[in-house]
C-alpha cells in the first residue's frame, strides 16, 4: 500500500552543523502537530553531523536524509525540494529552532484562511540575548497588495520578513508547478531571489503576531563560509552536563554524541535519492 504523504516537508540544508543541528532537529520532533516529514539534506558534512542525521532516521521514520557532494546550501535546498512529497513546504536552517506550535498555527492559518503564503514572527537570539521581531501586534494581519508585500521588505522593522525563508510556509504546488528554485550561483541572501519568484504567483497572504521560530543570531566572521553556511563556532562556554549525558540546552555532550551512532560513516543511512533538479 502506497504511504500516505504527509502535510508538510520541512527542508534542513545541512553542512557541518554538529554544535547546533541536535537543538533544531529536536525543537522539529517536538511539534504539537505530528503529520510532517523532514529532509535532511546533508551537503558533504564531515563533521559529527553525519552521526546525528543517522540517529535521527533511525529513530524516526519521519525522517529522511539524503547526501549529497558539498554543492552549497542553494543546492541543497533544491534537492529538499525535489524529494518533498507535502503539501506545504517548510524551510528551517541548521543552526535555528522552532517553538512547539510552529507547525501548528501555520498549518491553521493556510487551512482556514487558505492564502499563498503564511508568515510568523521570529526571535533572534545569541547566548543570552534575545529580540523579538512581531509582524503585527495583533493575532493575525492579512497582505493582499503589491504595496504590502513591498512594505515587508523596504521597513526596517520587517526587512527579515521578506528576504528570509525561514519563518513562513509555502503552498508546494505553486513551487512545483512554476519550477521554483534556489539560483546556485547566489550565496548571499539566496532567500530574497527565491522569495521574489514565489510571490509573483501569490494572491494573498497571512501574517501571525505569534513569535514562532527562534533565528540564531551568529557573531562569527564570514571567516570559513562554505557557499552560504556559517562556519563551526569558535570555542564556547563550558556547559554543566546532567546524570543523561546532556547539557542543561538538551544538547548531548561531545562524548555522548560520539555514541550516537553504531560503527563507522560507510554504515550510516542513505536515502541517496537523486539531488538533480527535473526537467
Amino acid at each position: 500500500m502506497e504511504q500516505k504523504a504527509p502535510l508538510i516537508s520541512v527542508i534542513v540544508p545541512i553542512y557541518n552543523a554538529g554544535y547546533t543541528i541536535w537543538d533544531c532537529l529536536t525543537s522539529i520532533r517536538e511539534q504539537t502537530v505530528t503529520d510532517w516529514e523532514v529532509i535532511m539534506v546533508d551537503d558533504g558534512s564531515t563533521d559529527r553531523s553525519l552521526k546525528i542525521i543517522d540517529w535521527m532516521v533511525r529513530n524516526d521514520e519521519r525522517f529522511r536524509a539524503i547526501h549529497i557532494p558539498n554543492s552549497g546550501v542553494s543546492a541543497a535546498r533544491n534537492a529538499g525540494i525535489d524529494a518533498a512529497k507535502g503539501k506545504y513546504l517548510v524551510f528551517v536552517d541548521s543552526d535555528d529552532l522552532v517553538q512547539p506550535t510552529y507547525f501548528e498555527k501555520m498549518l491553521e492559518a493556510m487551512e482556514t484562511l487558505r492564502p499563498d503564503l503564511v508568515l510568523t514572527s521570529f526571535e533572534r537570539f545569541r547566548w543570552t540575548w534575545k529580540q523579538e521581531y512581531l509582524l503585527t501586534k495583533f493575532g493575525l494581519v492579512w497582505i493582499k497588495t503589491i504595496e504590502q508585500f513591498l512594505t515587508l521588505y523596504t521597513e526596517s522593522r520587517t526587512n527579515m520578513f521578506g528576504v528570509s525563508i525561514w519563518a513562513k510556509m509555502y503552498r508546494a504546488d505553486l513551487i512545483r508547478e512554476h519550477h521554483i528554485r534556489f539560483d546556485p550561483e547566489i550565496t548571499y541572501e539566496e532567500d530574497c531571489n527565491f522569495n521574489a519568484d514565489y510571490l509573483a504567483y501569490v494572491h494573498s497572504a497571512v501574517g501571525l503576531g505569534d513569535n514562532l521560530y527562534r533565528y540564531r543570531q551568529s557573531d562569527l566572521t564570514v571567516e570559513g563560509v562554505s557557499q552560504g553556511y556559517v562556519p563551526l563556532p569558535r570555542a564556547r562556554p563550558a556547559q554543566k552536563t546532567n546524570a543523561s549525558g546532556r547539557t542543561r540546552h538538551g544538547r548531548p555532550d561531545p562524548e555522548t554524541l560520539r555514541d550516537l551512532s553504531d560503527g563507522d560513516q560507510n554504515n550510516r543511512h542513505e536515502d541517496r535519492e537523486s539531488a538533480e533538479p527535473q526537467a
